[in-house]
């Protein structure tokens, strides 16, 4: 049986309200494979996973990438 983990991350919002939209529209439509809650609390993003500890880090990695790739790259 796979071992299940627990992880809370947060992220810092974006200034534009449509990037962070467009962050968080991603992560829910990638990330099936595990139990998640996204929420967003004033300038930040709290996503809370649930699952088996391989496939966690695994997502983990994904949603700093696209965090990167979305939030960090666009321009103020």
């Amino acid at each position: 049986m796979a071992r299940t983990g627990y992880k809370t991350i947060h992220f810092p919002a974006a200034p534009r309200l449509e990037t962070t939209i467009e962050f968080m529209e991603k992560v829910q439509k990638k990330v099936t494979y595990l139990s998640m809650q996204i929420s967003m609390k004033r300038d930040s993003i709290e996503i809370q996973l649930r699952g088996a500890k391989d496939v966690l880090n695994r997502a983990l990695q994904e949603i700093k990438a696209w965090y990167v790739s979305i939030v960090k790259n666009q321009p103020f």
